[in-house]
């Protein structure tokens, strides 16, 4: 199977294999210069003035890509909730493991760990084998993981299988990250990409926002371990189960690609020469603004994902006068009040394609939030905690979304997996060090200088960003494929 996939792949949708004729479906026909939108059951060629022979270009939507994305955000979100389930655990839950606040910081860096160490053969896999394949692996890690989980809060003496639990849920997310863009481009037209990707995105922080508030409200501050003990099997036993369905719904329903390519730019890189995978990475870090991004992306993800990790700790100290009910609440608005950013900027990229001059407004206002939260953690207003990490949220879980397509785009034609596994990889190695980097400043300086240093971060990814000025290429493809109705469909 060669590393990238040709036209053959829009002949087979189904996840059996089997083929589907062309003339089962209702294509849209494009050639070089002229447009139809009459069915035809093949491809057919024209003649040029000159008599040369030109084939007809075909592309369509199909219905069900959006059952397609669906399933994907359905294991997302479990893999949201994994990703800070025991970031959020109550000081009962520290007292049945007997460890401390530390060492839930570790699982969560194992998750961080995990994602940086296997990107790049993940990235490799979905590449190499397609989207099915991609997604059930996927599905299959985070049922995994969530089995882990509940074994180890079974019995407080295998506490290690939590962190294999959090080592295999990165792996997952490795995945879930790269198959964002390429589900989307798979699957989707011009007009939708975007959205597409951002929902994706959106159910991930969606789930990892229940993860900050549920923990705190289901598992009691007690010291009757028993109830501890059960109340946590409860919590990850909703989470395996859910994700158990998820897999056997993928294992039924999920389609490879759909018969025909969606626009004009798939089916310009499904007609293109294979190039290796090794080839594909060097060719991409040769590209000076994509090599930008990767590290602005990273900044912005890690400082992301550091607050998130040591929100609680942190209003903890400064706000001794709350529960922990209501810092996990508190923590949770970061998160939950951001989950919309992704879909509100993906649907704006997809109506007015300003790629960069949107990123940058948009990693503009994570640098004024981080300030603003800075500012408030140091406050005696609980008041500001809720505002400050509202906005903030929102903007960085937007960010996350705009830096994947225009990634997509700036790399275009090498697949979208790739250009998303490497922007992710980068923001997990930069989750690692900011957070053990915040952490430190937090015991041996103050929360102030913690969330300083989180700030100047934001602030040096913003004057990056602002130096990216390559070419949307993937968006350039597509307007040479003009549509009637680009919305013309089919089941």
């Amino acid at each position: 199977m060669s590393n990238v996939e040709n036209c053959d792949q829009y002949s087979t949708s189904s996840s059996n294999g089997a083929c589907k004729n062309a003339g089962e479906t209702t294509p849209l026909l494009l050639s070089h210069g002229s447009i139809s939108n009459k069915a035809k059951s093949a491809p057919t060629e024209k003649k040029d003035e000159d008599g040369t022979e030109e084939s007809e270009r075909r592309i369509q939507l199909f219905k069900r890509r959006w059952a397609m994305l669906a399933l994907c955000c359905s294991f997302a979100y479990i893999n949201g909730i994994q990703n800070l389930q025991y970031a959020a655990l109550p000081t009962s839950a520290l007292d049945y493991y007997q460890v401390s606040a530390q060492v839930f910081d570790v699982l969560t860096l194992l998750y961080y760990l995990a994602f940086a160490v296997f990107a790049i053969p993940c990235v490799w896999f979905v590449q190499r084998t397609g989207l099915r394949p991609t997604v059930l692996c996927c599905s299959l890690l985070c049922f995994t993981g969530s089995v882990l989980a509940i074994a180890a809060a079974a019995d407080q003496k295998l506490f290690a299988l939590a962190g294999i639990a959090q080592a295999v849920n990165g792996v997952a997310q490795v995945f879930i990250m790269s198959l964002a863009t390429k589900l989307a481009a798979t699957w989707f037209g011009p007009s939708e990409v975007s959205t597409a990707t951002s929902i994706l995105v959106f159910f991930y922080q969606a789930g990892s926002g229940l993860a900050l508030v549920i923990p705190p409200i289901l598992i009691p501050e007690s010291k009757v371990m028993g109830l501890v003990r059960e109340r946590m099997l409860i919590f990850f036993g909703i989470i395996g189960s859910v994700t158990f369905v998820i897999v056997i719904l993928v294992l039924i329903f999920f389609e490879n690609n759909p018969p025909l390519p969606p626009s004009g730019s798939q089916f310009e890189s499904s007609t293109r020469e294979p190039i290796s995978y090794k080839e594909c990475l060097k060719s991409m870090l040769k590209n000076r603004h994509f090599s930008v991004l990767v590290i602005s992306f990273g900044l912005n993800y890690g400082a992301f994902n550091a607050l998130e990790t040591l929100i609680t700790p942190q209003i903890s100290k400064n706000f001794s006068e709350l529960t922990d009910k209501t810092i996990g609440q508190i923590a949770a608005t970061m998160v939950l009040v951001g989950t919309p950013g992704p879909l509100v900027f993906g649907i704006w990229l997809d109506k007015r394609k300003s790629y960069l001059e949107t990123s940058s407004f948009a990693y503009l206002m994570c640098t004024f939030g981080c300030a603003l939260y800075t500012a408030a953690v140091e406050s005696n207003w609980t008041w500001s905690l809720w505002v400050t990490l509202g906005g903030l949220g929102f903007f960085l879980s937007a960010y996350m979304s705009v830096g994947m397509e225009i990634a997509a785009e700036l790399t275009y034609p090498a697949p979208e997996s790739t250009a998303s596994g490497l922007i992710y990889s980068s923001g997990a190695v930069f989750a690692l060090i900011e957070i053990a980097v915040m952490r430190f400043i937090m015991d041996r300086s103050s929360i102030l200088n913690s969330n300083a240093f989180v700030t100047i971060m934001t602030l040096l990814g913003f004057i990056l960003t602002l130096s990216i000025r390559g070419e949307m290429k993937r968006m350039q493809s597509n307007q040479n494929f003009p549509t009637d109705d680009p919305n013309t469909e089919d089941n």
